[in-house]
């Protein structure tokens, strides 16, 4: 499931960074809500001619898992650090973020994973903006 989590943010960030999203290649990681947030974080940045220059930083935990259930279910801690990357303008490559913003750099993300067959998937990823961790 950590695998998943990963591949998640791999190609969510990467389709943040390029504006182009490889649907196929999120299906390996993620469905339900969780793909669905993608392709909406995704369409919002569009709209807004806005993109993500570096890299967020990932420690995720797996915090409960159910292997008796089926589906598998497992919920996954992170803190989803975005100190060394920011979200810029296309068109200026200024950052986006206000300065007077009060939303924390490092927030608390909890997804929840299951499984399909034998591979873990990402179905729900929640980031908590109105704490740090």
């Amino acid at each position: 499931m950590l695998a998943a989590y990963r591949g998640m943010n791999e190609v969510s960030y990467g389709a943040f960074r390029t504006g182009k999203l490889d649907n196929a290649e999120l299906q390996k990681y993620a469905r339900d809500k969780a793909a669905t947030g993608v392709v909406v974080s995704l369409n919002w940045y569009q709209e807004r001619g806005l993109k993500v220059v570096g890299e967020p930083l990932h420690a995720p935990k797996v915090t409960a898992i159910d292997l008796k259930g089926v589906p598998k279910a497992a919920v996954l801690s992170d803190c989803l650090d975005t100190t060394k990357s920011d979200t810029v303008y296309k068109s200026t490559g200024k950052s986006a973020i206000r300065k007077d913003s009060k939303e924390p750099r490092r927030k608390p993300v909890t997804a929840k994973a299951v499984t399909v067959g034998d591979r873990w998937l990402i179905s729900e990823y929640e980031i908590d903006r109105s704490r740090s961790c």
